[in-house]
Parts: C-alpha cells; structure tokens; sequence
C-alpha cells in the first residue's frame, strides 16, 4: 500500500473517532445534537411547540407552594468539554482536606523523629552495653591468666614441698643410719643432742624395735620428752 494513503488513512480514522468521543460526551452531557459546535449545523433544530391554553388559576385556599428547581444548567459542550470534569469537592471541603493533609504529614514527621531519637537511644545504649561486655571479657581473661598463674604457682609449691620433704626425710634416714647399730647406752647418749622433735624423725626412720631400745636407754628425766615426741609423730 502506498505509504501516501496508508497516513491519510490513518488520519480519517483518528479523526472520525474523536467526533465520535465529541458526540458522545456532548450528548451524555445533555446538550442537543442540533447544539454540538460545527456538527450540530447538520441537523435542523427542533420547531417550537406552541403555547396550550392558559391554564386556570387555583383558588387561593388551594395553591400550592412551589417546589424549587434549580436552574436549568445550558447545554453548551465546546473543543474542551470533554476533558473537563466537575470537581466533587468544594473550595471549603478542599481547603479542608489539604490542611488535615499538612496535619497528618506533621504527626507522621513528629512520629518520625521520635522514633528517630529512640533509635539514637538505643543505638547509644548498645553501645554502652558492648563496651561493658568487652571490658567484663577482658576482666575475665585476666582472671583466667591470674588464676593460671596461681595454679602454676601452686604445683611449684607443692613440687619444692615435696622435694623438701624428700630432702628431710634422706636427711633423716642418713642420720638414722648412724644409730642402726651399736650400744644403745652410749647411742642414746648422742640422741639427746637433737631436740625431741628431730630426735623422734630419727627414730622413725629406724626399725620400731631399735627405736625402742634407744628411747629405754635415755636418763628418766629426758625420756618422757623424747617418748611424747616419738608418739605425736606415729
């Protein structure tokens, strides 16, 4: 099809429907067809109906108010009537929808705001929280490395503890073997040279039958100590 009439096509059908939109609207609108701009030219108006016979007036106990009409709005529809639309709303009613618009976007702002400054709120506090939370985690580790250190400690303790106790009680074994033989008179006699207590490791690390012979062996006034001794240590 030549590119000429497919446009000229085109352009008749637009056309025709937006007379046919016009029309519609003019007419929904209530204006007569014979009152529509340019098209209305086609049709003839209609004649005028004439006038009856004067109607007879009631009488005066017997009218009747008249009902209000409003006035009767001209048909006229023009180019730009059918994209003219009649506003639901008065000046006042509008009016007052915008400013309880402004009033419900200022609360929302307020509504805002608040939250906002309770999020700052928070915010703060968590951060405060965290901040207690690291220092309570390094106080613990303190205590964990503290404690560490005190059971170390502790072992160290317990290990020179015992190897001085270890070392006490050679001693006492090398001492004892210098009593293990011999007379018990002339023994016992050296044993009162060690106080009571030392005299009493030294006789516990000797056999209880030879212990016993160097204990008879010492003076009555010294013996009662020594025995005490040798006693509390069994």
């Amino acid at each position: 099809m030549n590119k000429v009439v497919k446009l000229v096509a085109i352009g008749l059908g637009a056309n025709a429907l937006f007379a046919v939109a016009f029309v519609g609207s003019a007419l929904m609108r209530g204006a007569a067809f014979h009152e529509i701009p340019v098209i209305g030219k086609l049709a003839q108006a209609p004649e005028a109906t004439p006038a009856g016979p004067a109607e007879e007036l009631p009488a005066p106990g017997e009218l009747q108010p008249e009902k209000p009409f409003p006035p009767r709005r001209a048909a006229q529809a023009g180019v730009f009537d059918v994209f003219r639309l009649q506003s639901p709303y008065s000046n006042r009613e509008l009016a007052k929808l915008v400013d309880e618009l402004k009033g419900k976007i200022l609360e929302a702002d307020l509504r805002l705001a608040d939250l906002e400054e309770q999020e700052e709120h928070l915010a703060e506090r968590q951060e405060v929280l965290d901040e207690q939370f690291r220092t309570l985690q390094r106080m613990r580790t303190d205590l964990e490395e503290f404690e560490a250190e005190l059971e170390a400690r502790s072992a160290e303790i317990a290990r020179d503890e015992a190897s001085a106790a270890q070392r006490g009680q050679e001693r006492w074994s090398t001492l004892a073997g210098l009593f293990a033989e011999g007379d018990p008179e002339e023994l016992s006699t050296r044993l009162q040279d060690y106080a009571p207590g030392d005299a009493a490791r030294i006789l516990h690390a000797l056999p209880e039958e030879r212990a016993r012979q160097l204990l008879a062996a010492l003076p009555e006034a010294q013996w009662k100590d020594y025995a005490e001794a040798y006693s509390a240590g069994e």
